[in-house]
């Protein structure tokens, strides 16, 4: 009995992410693209056009340029790659007639209801459309 408790809970836990990383996945991308421009102004100086109070001739600036490479990979390359996954694994099941009734689809509904059968990964092509 508790271990049924266990994997609803986890499997609760786990479309809630889904949902949350789904929801957030264009806010947090722009912010990480924020992290690149920079400006020259006239006075000689360049700074990071998303905060003008920092300068982007900074000697830790490659630090956060690199960190910001490296979150690139994991939000808005990693997060779309995840739902891709989540879906293909699926495949077989989202092309189905029924797959409206399929228990098991329910909690990733979100990225295949509004597309016809044939289109069930047509929501990782609009979700980079918007990024």
């Amino acid at each position: 009995v508790l271990g049924y408790f266990r994997k609803e809970r986890g499997s609760s836990f786990f479309n809630a992410a889904i949902a949350i990383l789904y929801l957030t996945l264009p806010t947090v991308s722009t912010t990480i693209f924020r992290t690149f421009p920079c400006e020259d102004f006239d006075d000689e100086t360049y700074m990071l056009r998303a905060d003008y109070s920092i300068s982007c001739l900074d000697n830790n600036r490659p630090l956060w340029v690199l960190y910001g490479w490296f979150m690139v990979l994991v939000f808005p390359v990693g997060v779309p790659l995840l739902f891709l996954s989540l879906l293909s694994n699926k495949r077989s099941r989202l092309m189905s007639k029924d797959r409206a009734e399929d228990e098991g689809l329910h909690s990733i509904a979100f990225l295949w209801e509004p597309y016809a059968t044939n289109y069930w990964f047509m929501e990782i092509i609009e979700t980079l459309r918007r990024l």
